[in-house]
């Protein structure tokens, strides 16, 4: 486990207890540093999701929501690459709360690049998650928020409408 990821990325003086407004990209910069965007585009280099001029995504005029989930959103586009075309999007989550509990038929990749983040109450103690194909899931965070860059691997042939199945287990919906 990389020493960064236990680090606190609250500004000094801040409660962990705070539950921050993320409404806009002020509030991301207050949380996790004005460099923020650097972390970004370092994980998209690395992961060749960048554009073909090297640079990120265009961000949305503000912070993006989906149905049934506390989750806010920098961008959301559509990428392809050789291994296929894929759905990348940024993601902070402020403290305590949880993304919708979902599934879908590709796999999802998480990096998480400041905070920490659970899986079905989980700790995740690396820097990265995948949840496979098929299998439900729900994001939250405890103390401290989460700044990540989600990937849903070959996504992007798929309409998005059809790319987020919501409910349990047991078939019931839980989100509309």
């Amino acid at each position: 486990m990389k020493e960064d990821h236990k680090k606190s990325v609250f500004p000094d003086g801040a409660s962990p207890a705070t539950k921050y407004a993320l409404e806009t990209y002020a509030d991301v910069a207050a949380i996790f540093g004005p460099n923020y965007r650097r972390l970004i585009w370092a994980c998209l280099d690395r992961e060749d999701l960048l554009s073909e001029k090297g640079t990120l995504p265009p961000t949305f005029a503000t912070l993006a929501k989906h149905d049934g989930s506390e989750a806010r959103y920098l961008f959301d586009y559509d990428i392809e690459r050789p291994d296929g075309f894929h759905r990348v999007l940024g993601s902070v989550l402020s403290p305590h709360v949880t993304s919708s509990r979902h599934q879908h038929p590709f796999p999802e990749d998480y990096y998480i690049l400041a905070g920490k983040m659970y899986v079905e109450g989980e700790l995740v103690t690396e820097n990265t998650y995948r949840t496979e194909p098929w299998r439900y899931h729900q994001v939250s965070t405890g103390d401290e928020p989460a700044l990540m860059v989600i990937v849903m691997r070959t996504a992007g042939a798929i309409p998005k409408d059809e790319q987020h199945i919501y409910g349990s287990p047991n078939g019931r919906v839980i989100f509309p």
